[in-house]
């Protein structure tokens, strides 16, 4: 194919309409604690706790590295804030998702 015809290609896409945006409608899931991934939470071993409006609580058991705490922070859509948790407590809570 060579540039003529992508570009004719391209021009009659844009005709039939198959180019325009269509507008989307954001549907927020609410948060829980099953919404950070099981195996995620394992992997880096951290879990959403206690959940207020504008900030998460993060269990752990061990010191998380800044961008699992960030990616954490992205998926709660809130700030985080850290609680120290014995690995045991962590490890039943992580079973039970």
């Amino acid at each position: 194919m060579d540039s003529s015809s992508t570009a004719h290609v391209s021009e009659q896409g844009a005709e039939s309409g198959a180019f325009q945006q269509t507008e989307k409608f954001e549907t927020e899931a609410p948060l829980t604690a099953q919404s950070l991934p099981y195996a995620f939470a394992k992997r880096h071993g951290v879990l959403i706790g206690q959940i207020e409006e504008d900030v998460v609580n993060v269990l752990y058991h061990s010191a998380p590295d800044p961008i699992v705490l960030a990616e954490v922070s992205r998926i709660a859509r809130r700030n985080i804030s850290l609680v120290l948790s014995r690995r045991s407590v962590c490890g039943v809570t992580c079973a039970d998702l």
